[in-house]
């Protein structure tokens, strides 16, 4: 027996529904009797292409037309990922290249570490940068992540990563100005992002169009991969590692998928002393966090109270507003994210007109009552990060996507025996690592 998800049967075309009658006896005989004519076991390296030109430049132009033609690029020029470049790229761990990291699903493609450093070198990235990408890839194929689902969703979710430790300084990570946007002092989120992105799409399968629904796409270009600003905490207030139970200091990676992204013009001044302010700017950033989305708001209701994974969002303050609630208004990082929790609801009566009824019982809503963004304050995503300067009265928050996949968190631990040598090389490429 085939059995058809509902949705997909009500979205096919009468063309489709009649081309599907057509070759049933061939769909059934696909899955009844196909064999694989396949007989080695195990992973095997894909062959190498070669492509020729008249010179060096033609032989690009051709590179990049037969990435696109063969659904291997993601619209933007790339670097070939030639034998000498990727051996380059692994000098970034001490792992074989045969190390098996996770499977991409949909697709299955196996990420070994040689694969992950095929396509960071793709996305321009650098030795130091493979350790953090490795990690990542681990936590998306974690099964919490549910990455088969991030990778074929219609919704625009993407990848928001969050490293802590000293290696988001030492391979040049921002974590202040433009922290989602371009910087050429600090170029590692955009590679890094850019090589997760081709690893969902050559080795997931995340083709638009064909293996992901996206209608929007989100920011799957680059994703976002930025680090927090330990430097710029408040006393007494742990990065976000710490709040899972990692020591401080230590090199760690969280992966949690987000949907949305929101600037947000917050009302407190800088060289204020007015907690009167700060607390309207919580109420601000509060109800922003509560837009009325199902997904995130009741992915996990008061039933989901013990899930710590649940990706409910990531909201990012900057220093100097951080600084401010710790100073001026006395809260404890706790402090804030419970005065989040309790404003960021909607109305009992705007989920049921939405109809999310039958799902908030199911879920364990109380009738009548607000609906909070996730069952308990400490799902709350709340980090430290980006400009500060003068005028730097922004907060961002990126929506999460509680009922469809959730937050993974890794150690950082392949680094090499040769880091020093790799850091001492970037800084001869790059120049100094900026303060």
């Amino acid at each position: 027996m085939v059995v058809f998800p509902q949705n997909v049967l009500i979205d096919l075309t009468k063309e489709v529904n009649s081309a599907c009658v057509k070759s049933i006896d061939r769909i059934i005989l696909g899955l009844t009797k196909w064999r694989s004519k396949e007989k080695a076991k195990g992973v095997q390296a894909s062959p190498m292409v070669q492509i020729k030109g008249r010179d060096h430049d033609e032989a690009i132009g051709n590179m990049h037309n037969l990435f696109l033609q063969n659904k291997w690029g993601d619209g933007l020029s790339i670097i070939p990922a030639t034998k000498k470049r990727v051996d380059w790229i692994l000098r970034g761990t001490d792992l074989p290249r045969d190390t098996i990291i996770g499977k991409i699903l949909p697709r299955g493609g196996i990420a070994n570490v040689e694969a992950i450093a095929v396509n960071l070198a793709m996305a321009g990235g650098r030795p130091e940068y493979l350790p953090v990408l490795i990690s990542i890839i681990e936590a998306m194929c974690d099964p919490i992540y549910s990455l088969k689902r991030i990778n074929t969703t219609a919704q625009a979710h993407f990848p928001a990563v969050i490293v802590n430790g000293p290696i988001a300084k030492q391979i040049r990570l921002s974590s202040g100005n433009s922290l989602l946007g371009p910087d050429p002092q600090q170029p590692a989120g955009a590679s890094i992002g850019r090589a997760i992105t081709l690893i969902m799409q050559n080795m997931g399968g995340a083709v638009a169009g064909t293996g992901t629904m996206l209608q929007y796409g989100g920011m799957r270009h680059s994703n976002a991969v930025f680090a927090e600003d330990e430097d710029g905490l408040p006393l007494g207030w742990a990065p976000l590692s710490a709040d899972w139970g990692y020591d401080e200091g230590s090199n760690v990676v969280t992966v949690t998928p987000v949907n949305s992204y929101q600037n947000i013009r917050l009302s407190f001044g800088i060289s204020d002393n007015n907690p009167v302010r700060n607390e309207e700017s919580i109420f601000n950033i509060a109800k922003i966090m509560a837009s009325p989305q199902k997904n995130q708001i009741i992915g996990g209701g008061p039933g989901k109270a013990t899930n710590r994974n649940l990706a409910t969002g990531v909201l990012l303050i900057n220093r100097n507003f951080a600084a401010a609630l710790a100073t001026v208004s006395r809260y404890s990082k706790a402090d804030v994210r419970k005065l989040l929790w309790k404003n960021a609801t909607i109305p009992w009566s705007v989920g049921v007109a939405a109809g999310w009824f039958e799902t908030l019982k199911e879920l364990k809503f109380t009738e009548g009552e607000d609906i909070n963004i996730s069952p308990t304050p400490e799902q709350i995503r709340l980090v430290v990060a980006g400009g500060y300067r003068a005028g730097a009265q922004q907060a961002c928050w990126m929506g999460g996507t509680s009922s469809i996949s959730g937050t993974v968190m890794k150690q950082i631990s392949a680094l090499p025996q040769a880091w020093s040598e790799l850091l001492k090389q970037a800084e001869g490429d790059l120049g100094p690592v900026p303060l």
